[in-house]
């Protein structure tokens, strides 16, 4: 991503000041992304979690646990739409165990998420996989429609590395009684 940042706090020669900008590169650090805090933990050495791949299981994690909480709780059904590199290799890196556990709101490093589908099985949440090749998409694009009760939830993110994720789409609708 690239940037024009501006800083107020030059002072020019005559004591007056100027704002100066220039073109940088911004890293995810510097994006300020609300849904994620940074640490030089997870940014350097990754973050704590399950694997095999942290772009495969922490962040499909993390993205089914936000979906968890947009929606208010576990979710009766669970559609997942798991695009392209995700229909190919989310069974073997175990991508639906962690999206199970994000949507039963386990963080990474809950225990539990080695057994999440047995857990999903004992709370009654039934989830269809649907894996998509669609070269439209990001390779590792992940869409999620849930329902509990009359609450529907709908959303669209990308796993871009290191267990990061940006939300394209966030969608809830609530059907009146």
């Amino acid at each position: 991503m690239i940037a024009t940042c501006t800083a107020s706090s030059d002072v020019g020669s005559d004591g007056s000041s100027f704002a100066r900008t220039s073109a940088i590169r911004l890293t995810p650090v510097q994006r300020c992304w609300p849904h994620r805090c940074f640490s030089i933990l997870d940014d350097v050495l990754g973050p704590d979690g399950h694997g095999p791949s942290s772009s495969h299981t922490i962040a499909p994690q993390r993205i089914a646990a936000e979906a968890f909480t947009l929606l208010g709780g576990v979710p009766e059904t669970a559609t997942v739409y798991l695009f392209n590199s995700f229909a190919t290799t989310g069974h073997g890196h175990r991508t639906d165990v962690a999206i199970t556990a994000g949507l039963l709101g386990f963080k990474p490093t809950d225990a539990r998420t080695r057994t999440a589908q047995e857990c999903a099985l004992e709370a009654g949440l039934r989830i269809e996989w649907l894996p998509i090749q669609d070269t439209s998409e990001h390779p590792n694009t992940l869409f999620f429609r849930l329902t509990r009760g009359p609450v529907s939830v709908g959303l669209k993110a990308i796993s871009i590395g290191g267990g990061n994720y940006d939300v394209v789409q966030r969608e809830r609708l609530v059907r009146a009684a």
